[in-house]
């Protein structure tokens, strides 16, 4: 069952036949009595006899929705018997005549005279309709036209067309037209893994982290970043964006996986320079301490050799241990570099860890921990700092600790995991070329900031490090081994 419609009133009502035009449209031809509404759905086309039973012609859409209806009959008994439909549409109607009537059911007149009882009628109708009014509104998106009889529009506003319905009557159309866009793209992500090609680069393409994107107008995607290297290995926050025509926006935020491809399996593969200094510190006897690049073997005063993170450490007594690790054109940086080493501190502090010291006016740049948190100290700006870190590294056990810093930001990581990023003021540090880095305290201040505890594995770079290649250094396994630490 697809569909069935009742049409009648209270008299006698009767269909004789029913065929299919060309568009779909199904014509039902029969006679009816009294009054009849022939619209079987919510509207209402009532039709009256002119005498005892009329000719009617309805026609309905395919889907039994009301299109049109003809009726003509006089005084008499008059009504079809059979339809057909030519090529053309027209209806073909058969029936019986029992009085005069007028077999034009639009505006003209063609009045058939009854000469006996029955006479034959013939009929040959086309599409028949009436003059109508419509209202309706339409959205269109900013920037978008549309052609409305002969107009262009692409303004809001109120606008009234007349159109030429099938069948040669007038439609005349009143259209609101409202032009907005208040709705953003609809934008549905996915995360993804890239990988590295043999030159250690992978581009990102906005198809692989978009599932669908659609807007009722026009839009826009972009991606946050598209090029990574295998300084990006591991996980990387995209953000990816759609902005319609009108600056609706929506935006997620996608995890892109780099991954080495055999190739690489670590940042510090990825063209990291050396550093600029390097101290291992396993040495494990003698008052210098090995420095594989940089400055010549730095000098140890008091500090002694004990089991280190891995390997041999240094341990500071807190009161006048130090190592003086000299000096070197490597150690100038002033715009851009990292420093990084393994630190078990057994105080709060305040405690000096490394650092350049001061010329005869200003100091250079120090890594220092005060109530057991990292902090970055920097001469020469407008705003030296501290910027500190966030976590208390005192608690008797390893960390790693790297701090970042290029013109304009500096950043500060415990054991891997980046806990605060500052927004410095432009200008260099002082690069205090003819002053020496000293690890456990200050040169100007021999009696304050001493450091009490171990520390391994120190490293200065002469770039800032990238937030992987900092959790690579942080990954280092434990592997302590050698000398004795010292009772506390």
């Amino acid at each position: 069952h697809v569909w069935a419609k009742k049409i009648g009133g209270s008299g006698n009502d009767i269909a004789r036949t029913v065929q299919v035009k060309p568009n779909g449209d199904i014509v039902s031809v029969g006679y009816f009595s009294g009054t009849v509404d022939f619209d079987p759905g919510s509207g209402t086309v009532n039709r009256s006899v002119a005498g005892g039973i009329d000719f009617f012609t309805l026609t309905l859409d395919a889907d039994g929705n009301y299109r049109e209806v003809i009726t003509m009959g006089g005084s008499g008994n008059d009504g079809p018997y059979s339809v057909e439909i030519d090529d053309g549409g027209n209806m073909l109607i058969t029936g019986n005549l029992a009085s005069t009537f007028d077999a034009d059911p639009g505006a003209g007149t063609t009045n058939l005279s009854f000469a006996g009882v029955n006479d034959i009628f013939v009929g040959k109708y086309g599409i028949f309709c009436t003059s109508d009014s419509v209202n309706t509104s339409l959205t269109l998106c900013p920037g978008d036209t549309l052609v409305f009889g002969s107009q262009t529009l692409t303004a809001s506003g109120s606008y009234t067309n007349t159109f030429t319905k099938e069948g040669g009557c007038d439609s005349l159309v009143n259209l609101t037209l409202v032009v907005e866009d208040v709705l953003p793209p609809t934008l549905v992500t996915k995360n993804t893994t890239l990988t590295l090609d043999v030159g250690g680069t992978a581009i990102l393409l906005p198809d692989s982290v978009i599932t669908s994107v659609s807007d009722n107008c026009t839009y826009q995607v972009t991606l946050s970043r598209t090029a990574f290297t295998c300084t990006d290995l591991g996980d990387n926050s995209v953000i990816v964006t759609a902005v319609d025509g009108v600056g609706n926006v929506s935006s997620d935020t996608v995890t892109v996986i780099v991954d080495g491809g055999g190739n690489f399996n670590s940042p510090l593969d990825c063209g990291l320079s050396e550093p600029v200094m390097n101290l291992p510190l396993d040495s494990c006897s003698g008052i210098t301490a090995d420095n594989t690049v940089g400055a010549p073997y730095p000098t140890t005063y008091g500090a002694t050799w004990a089991e280190g993170y891995t390997g041999q450490g240094l341990y500071f007594d807190g009161k006048n241990d130090y190592v003086n690790v000299g000096t070197a054109p490597s150690f100038d940086f002033d715009s851009s570099f990292s420093l990084a080493l393994w630190v078990n501190s057994l105080e709060d502090g305040p405690m000096f860890l490394m650092g350049r010291n001061r010329d005869t006016t200003s100091f250079s740049w120090a890594l220092r921990l005060d109530n057991g948190v990292p902090q970055l100290v920097l001469g020469g700006l407008s705003n030296p700092g501290p910027y500190a870190a966030t976590t208390d590294v005192t608690d008797g056990t390893w960390h790693h600790l790297a701090v970042t810093y290029r013109t304009g930001q500096a950043n500060l990581y415990v054991d891997g995991q980046l806990e605060r990023t500052y927004a410095t003021p432009l200008g260099n540090v002082n690069a205090n070329s003819n002053s020496s880095v000293w690890l456990g305290m200050r040169n100007d201040k021999p009696n304050e900031r001493q450091f009490k505890g171990y520390l391994d594995n120190v490293q200065a770079y002469g770039q800032p490090l990238t937030p992987n290649q900092v959790a690579a250094l942080a990954s280092e396994a434990a592997a302590p081994q050698g000398c004795t630490a010292p009772t506390t």
